[in-house]
């Protein structure tokens, strides 16, 4: 017990000089802290996101991000809670990470081992209640193969705008995304559509420490979400049909 408390200590003082965010969202509201930050060992590197959180509904602490990392020359090893998205969207990606009760997603528990070449990068792992992956990434697409999913995806540049999408089948059926992104007259536009029936377009000023946001959201039901952000701090409205949800955060990286 000695030796949690310890540990505890440890990522906490990290945390603090590291990364440290505070807020709360709503309907609720829900509090949390999220604590962020990386260990250096001999030969390895400890990387963790800790979420405690209170609310009327539900209390604790979120483990969203906990990993030991291993490098030795084209190989790298990672072990413990990594996150994983297969998909290349940037809206509704394809994913194997879970919503956390913090407003972060939580990854998946595990290990994977990768072998970096010099335009190609093979990864094989495991994912606790998912099972095996193996995915293969080239500079403009990667594939990915589990018992769950199977599928490809790339982005490329045409002219000054990205252009991405994917396709996946999986035991649900089909999934696909298309995509573009890019700045027009000083604006940050991405434009996504997501099968089945999903679709967002997304406007992002951003200035010199501060953006301002705006996203017209189709999933399920139609909705608008406003973002309004500072260095350090970040505010969000999301206007619903069925509700209104509300967040606010403040914190700091070095």
């Amino acid at each position: 017990m000695r030796r949690l408390f310890v540990g505890i200590g440890l990522l906490l003082g990290l945390a603090l000089g590291q990364g440290l965010e505070l807020g709360a969202f709503g309907p609720g509201p829900t509090l949390y802290a999220r604590l962020h930050g990386a260990l250096a060992l001999e030969g390895a590197e400890v990387q963790f996101a800790l979420a405690p959180y209170a609310g009327l509904r539900a209390s604790g602490v979120a483990v969203e991000d906990l990993r030991l990392g291993v490098e030795e020359g084209s190989y790298a090893l990672e072990l413990g809670r990594f996150p994983l998205t297969p998909g290349e969207g940037r809206l509704f990606p394809y994913t194997w990470n879970r919503p956390g009760p913090a407003l972060a997603p939580k990854g998946v528990w595990g290990g994977h081992l990768t072998w970096y070449g010099e335009a190609l990068r093979l990864r094989a792992g495991y994912a606790w209640e998912r099972g095996a992956f193996l995915e293969v990434a080239l500079p403009e697409g990667r594939a990915f193969l589990s018992r769950e999913a199977v599928g490809a995806g790339g982005a490329f540049r045409l002219g000054g705008w990205v252009v991405y999408g994917d396709a996946f089948w999986t035991p649900g059926g089909g999934l696909g995304t298309l995509g573009a992104t890019g700045f027009w007259d000083g604006v940050l536009w991405t434009v996504e559509l997501a099968y089945p029936g999903k679709a967002r377009v997304e406007a992002r000023l951003l200035g010199e420490g501060w953006e301002l946001g705006l996203a017209l959201v189709r999933d399920g039901d139609l909705g608008a979400r406003l973002v309004a952000g500072l260095e350090g701090a970040r505010g969000w409205i999301f206007l619903r049909e069925l509700g209104v949800a509300w967040g606010v955060g403040m914190g700091w990286s070095l």
